[in-house]
Parts: structure tokens; C-alpha cells; sequence
């Protein structure tokens, strides 16, 4: 709890200071930077245990769903950490393809809008574990989706055409 506290109020001071330098606590990236298709493509990971950046969580979700048996992840950032379990609870959540890309990436290939709204953030709210709830309530509480999706995330934005390319291969309903 302490721990996710911290983070919160580390994540409140990127929020409010919308500052580019706070040391160890830079903006996370939604989605990878790599085409992780390529990216894995030459290793076998079946049944094996693998260690990865967490960074946006892509790599970690990708090396399981291709059947790594156990993934370790690490981060100089604690914050990606959240990340990973609000990607976790959207996964789990009963969203279609769409509403995932567009809960985390937004509509537009050169703006947020609509990213992390919070109409599908309620959708997954519940899947969330206790101390991650916390977090993203308090954000979604206290600041706008877009301030959000502003001043936390890497500003890179993907069209979905590259989402499809650099995304792991998840399992929707359509």
C-alpha cells in the first residue's frame, strides 16, 4: 500500500507539473516501439522462462501468449508497473478488439482523444487487483482522461494499422 501511494503521488506530479525530467519517472510508453512479431519470432520460448523490459507490457504479454512458461519482467519505472495491470484487467475484461486500441491509444493517428476514457476505464475498473485499483482510481478521480493520456504517456502515437503490426495477438470478440 505504501508503495502505491508513493506511485500515486509520483504520478500526481508528473500530472500537475507536466514535467519531462523527473528523474526515474518518465512517461510510459502505451504501446511497444518494436514489432514484437519480429521481434520474438527467431526464439523459442515454449515452456521456457523468459526475463523482458516491462516498458508498455506488450513484451511480457506477447512472450506468454507465445508459451513461455514464466516471464519476469523489470522497469526503471514503478509506474509501468500499473500499467501492466490495467492492460492485465482490460484483457480480462469482456472489451472487442476496438475498445482495447482505442482505450489506450485513442481514435487518431496524431491525437489522444478519447484514450483512456472513462466510460471503458468502468468496464474494467473491477478487474483490477486492490492496490491497482487505487492507483487509477485516484487518477480517474482526480484528472481527465486527456491529462492523463497527456502528461503520463509517451507521446508517440501509432496509427491502427502499426498498432496491428507491433500489438501481441490477443483474443478478442468482435
Amino acid at each position: 500500500m505504501k508503495e502505491t501511494i508513493a506511485d500515486i503521488l509520483k504520478a500526481k506530479e508528473l500530472l500537475e507539473t507536466k514535467m519531462y525530467d523527473i528523474p526515474r519517472f518518465e512517461r510510459i510508453y502505451a504501446f511497444s516501439n518494436e514489432n514484437l512479431k519480429e521481434c520474438f519470432g527467431n526464439f523459442d520460448v515454449q515452456n521456457k522462462k523468459c526475463l523482458t523490459v516491462l516498458g508498455s507490457s506488450d513484451q511480457a504479454f506477447d512472450l506468454f501468449l507465445s508459451g513461455a512458461m514464466e516471464v519476469d519482467a523489470f522497469d526503471v519505472n514503478p509506474l509501468t508497473k500499473h500499467y501492466f495491470y490495467l492492460k492485465k484487467a482490460a484483457m480480462t475484461a469482456d472489451l472487442t478488439k476496438k475498445e482495447y486500441l482505442d482505450f489506450f491509444n485513442g481514435y487518431g493517428v496524431n491525437t489522444r482523444e478519447n484514450a483512456l476514457n472513462t466510460n471503458t476505464y468502468h468496464k474494467i475498473q473491477s478487474f483490477l487487483e486492490k492496490d491497482e485499483r487505487l492507483f487509477w482510481d485516484y487518477l480517474f478521480e482526480n484528472y481527465s482522461s486527456k491529462d492523463i493520456s497527456t502528461h503520463l504517456f509517451s507521446r508517440e502515437l501509432l496509427s491502427s494499422k502499426m498498432l496491428e503490426k507491433r500489438c501481441v495477438d490477443i483474443s478478442f470478440d468482435e
